[in-house]
């Protein structure tokens, strides 16, 4: 009697199955190990101002799949063993340019995935070198400008030197002695009208002399 009692207290603790007319002990499944063959999207061209959902494609995937950003737990929507989805907010990226998603599978079994990696692509770069060329092309207008000017600036010096050069040898300089064609005429004029006005008075003079001498 005593061992049909322990039979009946062993069979209470130790629950059996029959398939196919064969008795076996309860199977306990292991979760499966979850891994990631591709994200949707993912990257984006630059900073996102509202959330963004992200489709997670690979297998293993359990109601009770964690996805971590990183190394954070961030809530997820489970579909099926193949897809599972994630919303990212702004605040969730913010000053990164890039992230980590994985999928963890609690025991039994389980374990983490391989990690696949979303990319922030921003514009700032490009916009920084438009900028830079619209700055050099400004400078070089403004070289250019600048040369034009330039250029007018020693125009107007040549003809003004051009002009100064003309009345200068019309007129010469402020100098002493002549050194300009009106000048040189001026002043050859005033040499004969010397001579002559000093050839007019010795003559009046020889005249004056001979006259007494004439008389007496």
């Amino acid at each position: 009697s005593s061992i049909l009692v322990f039979v009946f207290e062993l069979s209470l603790t130790l629950p059996i199955y029959a398939y196919n007319g064969y008795y076996s002990e309860p199977n306990n499944p292991n979760n499966p190990k979850p891994s990631i063959s591709s994200i949707e999207p993912s990257s984006i061209n630059n900073k996102i101002n509202n959330k963004i959902t992200i489709t997670i494609n690979g297998s293993g995937f359990i109601p009770n799949s964690v996805v971590r950003k990183n190394s954070s737990n961030i809530n997820s929507n489970f579909i099926d063993s193949n897809h599972l989805m994630v919303d990212i907010y702004p605040n969730d990226i913010y000053n990164q340019d890039k992230f980590f998603l994985t999928v963890f599978n609690g025991e039994p079994g389980g374990g983490y995935s391989n990690a696949s990696i979303f990319t922030i692509k921003n514009n700032t770069a490009i916009t920084t070198t438009n900028n830079t060329d619209t700055i050099n092309n400004n400078t070089n207008t403004i070289n250019t400008n600048t040369t034009e000017t330039n250029n007018t600036v020693s125009t107007n010096n040549t003809k003004e030197n051009f002009n100064g050069l003309t009345a200068n040898a019309l007129l010469g300089s402020n100098s002493f002695m002549p050194n300009g064609l009106a000048q040189w005429i001026f002043f050859v004029i005033m040499v004969i009208a010397i001579i002559f006005l000093w050839r007019y008075v010795h003559r009046s003079e020889e005249v004056y002399m001979s006259e007494p001498m004439k008389h007496a």
